[in-house]
């Protein structure tokens, strides 16, 4: 699907979750790195029921704006804490600006489940390292193991 816009594209977004099938977004920007690459990878999106900490999730952070961001914590009063993989500032976002949670990443053309425990592991790591991921992030830049 090739739209110019949020505007454009999130309605046929909308309607492909409603009908109960998934949808392909490719990534773009590069504020979860090193999971998730600018134009490199993509996500598959579906329908959100229950989210836990460590989701990705694609949601409104305003009319014109979606982003792709990972669940940090869900707070007792429904309200979900949101994190880029590559930043350290945490987000509150409400169960209504959610539109859908990733179940799969590609990348190189291979499909990783979002709920492989070996993916699972490294995101929980990399949650722990919040306050440092800046740090890491330049160190893995300048060992040229992350080119972004």
């Amino acid at each position: 699907m090739e739209a110019t816009s949020v505007q454009e594209a999130l309605p046929k977004i909308q309607a492909i979750l409603r009908s109960g099938k998934s949808c392909r977004l490719v990534v773009t920007g590069n504020s979860m790195v090193p999971f998730l690459r600018h134009e490199k990878d993509a996500v598959i999106l579906t329908s959100c029921h229950a989210v836990h900490r460590g989701d990705i999730l694609f949601y409104f952070r305003s009319p014109e704006v979606c982003v792709l961001h990972r669940v940090c914590k869900v707070c007792r009063d429904g309200t979900l804490l949101l994190c880029g993989d590559a930043q350290s500032q945490r987000e509150p976002v409400v169960p209504q600006q959610v539109i859908a949670k990733v179940s799969q990443v590609e990348r190189n053309g291979k499909y990783v489940d979002c709920q492989r425990f070996s993916l699972r592991a490294a995101v929980w790591l990399w949650q722990m390292l919040r306050p440092v991921r800046p740090y890491l992030l330049l160190l893995l830049r300048k060992l040229h193991f992350l080119r972004i």
